[in-house]
């Protein structure tokens, strides 16, 4: 756990033990601890057993730990502070529901030829592919991105550690393809650096500011609304555990799906591969 000097040894003691339990517990449900998803809190409230004291210690812990590693931290989340209401109330929160392929591309289908719509289709169809968490699709930057025969290399930066590169295959069929929506929606884009995914006004301009995570998960919502999914059970996290159900669904190996969603554990023990094949070919793109 990272560590705040500042601390008095009695709260140090108690935010060591706290972060312990949560970060085991993200351990052994193959989540990421720092920096944690708000719906991996939220999942995490709803199923420790717990007092509201005990979980609101817990969440105080979570949260010292995000801001000594300089982590924007969930505990702030809608989610979260819905989830420990309900522990209060001794209601169970809801959990958010994994976006499949077939249910994604049923909502991109409502999107037309509008910039707009150019910039959602390509950044929903790039988050599913590239099992990509929100945090990591509006962090992307035009110099991320190198186009190969394969499909696209995307360059992962994270905080605190060395990047990652994952490849985007292209899809079976062009009007699913999250590299070619990809390609559509650069070819839109005048400057040749900066982020990838940006603001667009009433009139269409693009900006050159970054959108914001809460920006993605709303236009998320206003699709699948769209295709008469609740959005209140989706959020843009439904994109990285929808592949994940997806590409299990299609029967590739979990040990490739955990490789490319960058899970910390496998789920299954490791073993011998043979026929290896890129998960974002069988997803139903």
């Amino acid at each position: 756990m990272p560590i705040n000097q500042n601390l008095s040894p009695a709260t140090l003691r108690a935010y060591t033990h706290d972060w312990n339990t949560f970060a085991m517990w993200c351990h052994r449900n193959n989540l990421k601890a720092l920096p944690a998803e708000p719906t991996t809190v939220q999942r995490f409230l709803s199923e420790h057993s717990g007092s509201p004291a005990t979980l609101s210690r817990i969440l105080a812990a979570i949260a010292s730990a995000h801001r000594v590693a300089q982590q924007v931290s969930p505990t702030t989340h809608l989610f979260v502070k819905e989830a420990l209401k309900n522990r209060s109330t001794g209601l169970q929160p809801r959990s958010r529901k994994p976006i499949l392929g077939r249910q994604l591309i049923a909502a991109l289908a409502f999107l037309k030829e509008k910039p707009i719509d150019i910039r959602d289709r390509a950044m929903f169809l790039l988050g599913f592919a590239g099992a990509l968490n929100r945090s990591e699709i509006v962090a992307l930057n035009l110099d991320d991105i190198t186009f190969t025969r394969d499909g696209a290399q995307i360059r992962l930066r994270k905080a605190n550690a060395s990047a990652q590169t994952i490849l985007v295959a292209f899809g079976n069929k062009v009007k699913t393809c999250p590299v070619h929506a990809l390609g559509d929606w650069l070819a839109l884009i005048t400057e040749t650096d900066g982020p990838i995914f940006r603001p667009i006004n009433k009139n269409g301009d693009i900006r050159s500011t970054r959108l914001t995570d809460v920006m993605v998960n709303k236009r998320l919502q206003r699709i699948l609304a769209k295709s008469r999914l609740n959005p209140d059970e989706y959020s843009s996290h439904g994109l990285r555990i929808g592949f994940a159900e997806t590409a299990l669904q299609a029967n590739i190996p979990r040990e490739d799906i955990a490789e490319h969603g960058r899970w910390q554990r496998l789920p299954v023990p490791n073993g011998t591969r043979s026929g290896r094949v890129h998960p974002g070919t069988k997803i139903g793109l």
